[in-house]
């Protein structure tokens, strides 16, 4: 599913300075992560907000908006916002400063990429993080110093169990 790129960019624009912040490929869209929890994201035409349970209620009540349900079943504490309740600049940073509210009282989350449960032996090379959205025509590519750009070693103690190994370089494994 495409997303609308325009619309991306002004919710950039919108978090432009805020610490902390990193941007990843999601649900067919974009995501934007605060201190590695999800904050908000655009999804189609429409922005989905992470708001938490107690504002929901109130937040699913105004126009334009509804409950954000990707699998047809509403996620709690989570809304999706239309277009056309966006239209103006400032109803687009309120519904984000909401967002910024419930979303910086979370305890923050390391990024992870874990990789399949079982590698066979004929893998057993270095597995690199996924790129955010650098490959799409209209994004930019994210700085060098990107933390989504890290590699993963994985190594096999001598009992066979595996072990893995975040770094800042890709290399093999031994």
């Amino acid at each position: 599913m495409a997303y609308d790129i325009q619309l991306a960019e002004r919710v950039r624009d919108a978090l432009l300075g805020l610490a902390g912040l990193t941007e990843r490929c999601m649900f067919g869209g974009v995501g934007f992560l605060l201190h590695g929890n999800m904050l908000c994201g655009v999804l189609g035409e429409e922005i989905i907000l992470r708001l938490g349970p107690k504002a929901h209620e109130q937040a699913v009540t105004e126009p334009g908006t509804r409950a954000f349900s990707p699998t047809g079943r509403p996620m709690r504490g989570w809304i999706a916002v239309g277009a056309e309740a966006l239209a103006e600049p400032s109803a687009l940073a309120e519904w984000i400063d909401r967002a910024i509210q419930f979303t910086s009282g979370l305890d923050p989350r390391a990024y992870s990429f874990l990789p399949p449960k079982r590698v066979p032996s004929s893998l057993h090379t270095s597995l690199t993080a996924p790129r955010p959205c650098a490959a799409q025509p209209g994004i930019p590519a994210p700085p060098a110093d990107c933390p989504t750009q890290n590699s993963l070693r994985i190594s096999w103690d001598d009992r066979g169990r595996e072990k893995i190994t975040p770094g800042s370089k890709p290399w093999a494994t031994p």
